[in-house]
């Protein structure tokens, strides 16, 4: 396929917003697991005379260099019933691609006295499109139903292997059962916006004085860090949160109602060209380009396992992708069980729904191959849906319907139309080349005889050697890339047309 490229909207929107959804999580998601002191024994979240928790009621405003782009709400209070509730409501502004996108994000627990979590609700919205969670956690189970396009899309049952908490637990034991600066915790984040875990370690840096709410007051500071993202919290002695740090020059500080919702939001910075790469040569032509060899350097262990794989090869600092062929794909179907993994639906491909597989079942009709029906879907998406910055979790139904969205939103539509069709489908995510850098952006790799790429922002199947994979999906694997974003080199080497 050799359709004409058009201006691309890039995934680093959603990297920007999955970072303070990570930092969300932190705060109010689930964190199963047990607490790993070194040689204490797991702490009790409970205070030891049985004495009930302080309500709090907090107001942060979100900065990015130095310039306010939004706010957040949090609240921690005691239930009539017995247990606690915690909610959290976020504001935000994002500028990506020169376009300002507003995100609302809600998530809220009930918790029982023991601070393990009874229930939780999510929900993120932008312009036209919404993605909601709730969960229910019954024993050693997380019963999930979310909705996306104002339907009830997908249900599902997530194992935990300890018992969840919030994180108003871990901010209780740091401010309540004295750890020391050092000692360190570790726990699993359960992150509903990506319906994934990742391991969570808490340690206690010690006590140092800092600015807050115009005087200096003493604060407990505290990293979190998942996957190498690592965040810090200072925690006043009275157990209030008073600020935050986070990757990429993101701060929450501790304000008061009226600061935070009647002071004015800054335009921030272009977060698109901010986390992008210059290119040290101009690639005038990267689709006629059969070969590209690139150093790669400032990349993470759980990255580099990315590199290699399919048209990646990844030895020392060097990379090279080769671009594939599609001679000899006339497969028409495929029953191995090794694919169901990738033709499955999932909470934000839902290749199940009514709509999504009308529109496969229409588009690839007629269509003999899986290459043929592959090639179809890519250019169906191509000319179908708008090139659009969207600040939202991407799902393939809300953008089936609002006919727009960034690389995300293609990505996952594709992957939806795809497997809906029969064919194995995953979305990649890494960096590509576009205009003298190289952009963080997510695409598709489709199973049709064996695994070729495909861009449907470009429409391009196979999609150019620029396309340098860093991680495989959107959901949980995202995390690979975040902690990354400002520490990788690249130099282009050699290209071969």
């Amino acid at each position: 396929m050799n359709l004409k490229p058009v201006k691309i909207h890039l995934v680093v929107g959603l990297v920007f917003l999955s970072i303070f959804l990570f930092l969300m999580s932190v705060r109010t998601g689930l964190l199963p697991g047990r607490f790993g002191f070194g040689r204490r024994a797991p702490v009790s979240l409970v205070p030891a005379d049985g004495a009930r928790l302080p309500d709090r009621d907090s107001w942060m405003n979100i900065l990015h260099g130095g310039r306010k782009i939004g706010y957040s709400h949090s609240r921690f209070f005691s239930l009539d019933d017995g247990g606690y509730g915690v909610e959290d409501n976020m504001f935000l502004r994002l500028v990506t691609m020169g376009i300002p996108n507003d995100v609302r994000m809600k998530t809220s627990a009930v918790l029982n006295n023991d601070f393990t979590v009874n229930s939780f609700q999510l929900s993120v919205s932008s312009g036209l499109f919404s993605f909601s969670a709730r969960g229910v956690v019954s024993g050693s189970i997380v019963r999930i139903d979310t909705t996306a396009g104002g339907k009830k899309s997908q249900s599902m049952e997530i194992p935990l292997s300890e018992k969840p908490y919030t994180s108003s637990g871990l901010f209780n034991v740091v401010a309540n059962f004295g750890l020391a600066p050092g000692e360190s915790a570790t726990f699993t984040v359960f992150d509903p916006s990506v319906m994934a875990s990742v391991p969570l370690v808490v340690t206690v840096a010690g006590k140092e004085k800092i600015e807050a709410a115009g005087r200096r007051v003493m604060a407990t500071k505290v990293s979190m860090e998942a996957r190498g993202i690592r965040q810090y919290a200072w925690i006043g002695e009275d157990g209030d949160v008073l600020r935050e740090e986070g990757p990429m020059g993101m701060v929450m500080v501790r304000t008061t109602r009226q600061d935070a919702v009647s002071g004015g939001i800054d335009a921030p910075q272009d977060i698109t060209k901010l986390a992008s790469i210059r290119s040290n040569v101009k690639l005038p032509d990267p689709q006629r380009l059969k070969v590209l060899k690139v150093l790669i350097t400032g990349i993470s262990s759980a990255g580099k396992e990315a590199l290699s794989g399919g048209r990646q090869s990844f030895s020392g600092d060097m990379l090279t992708i080769r671009r594939e062929s599609l001679d000899g794909l006339e497969n028409t179907g495929f029953k191995s069980a090794r694919y169901d993994k990738w033709l499955r639906p999932g909470p934000f491909i839902q290749s199940d729904d009514s709509e999504i597989r009308s529109v496969s079942e229409r588009v690839v009709s007629g269509k003999r191959s899986a290459r043929e029906k592959a090639s179809s879907l890519v250019e169906w998406v191509y000319r179908n849906i708008e090139k659009k910055p969207v600040l939202s979790l991407p799902n393939a139904l809300s953008t089936l319907q609002n006919r727009q969205g960034d690389c995300n939103e293609h990505a996952t539509l594709l992957a939806a139309l795809a497997r809906a069709a029969g064919i194995p489908a995953r979305i990649e995510t890494g960096l590509v080349y576009l205009n003298g850098r190289f952009f963080y952006h997510a695409w598709n790799s489709l199973y049709v005889g064996r695994w070729v790429t495909a861009d449907s922002v470009f429409g391009q199947m196979p999609a150019d050697v620029t396309h340098i994979r860093l991680a495989e999906g959107i959901g949980g694997q995202l995390f690979d890339i975040l902690g990354d974003i400002g520490k990788i080199q690249l130099k282009v080497v050699g290209h071969e047309p």
